[in-house]
């Protein structure tokens, strides 16, 4: 199902591959709609919860390169 949804939103121009990476596409802004929607349907609790949470992991290279 991951694949259908990246497939679906780099068709709508919201994300772009560059390289084996996804960066933001033209229509990003459909991200935010996206969003806004889950966030007032109150979809997707624990995954945002989750997310939120990990926003302020801070990435280091030896967690890239998986050690």
């Amino acid at each position: 199902m991951y694949d259908s949804v990246v497939a679906l939103l780099v068709a709508r121009g919201a994300l772009e591959w560059m390289g084996a990476h996804l960066g933001a596409g033209s229509n990003a802004g459909l991200l935010a709609k996206i969003y806004t929607a889950a966030v007032g349907g109150s979809l997707f609790i624990a995954e945002r919860r989750t997310l939120e949470e990990l926003a302020h992991v801070r990435v280091t290279v030896r967690m890239l390169e998986g050690m």
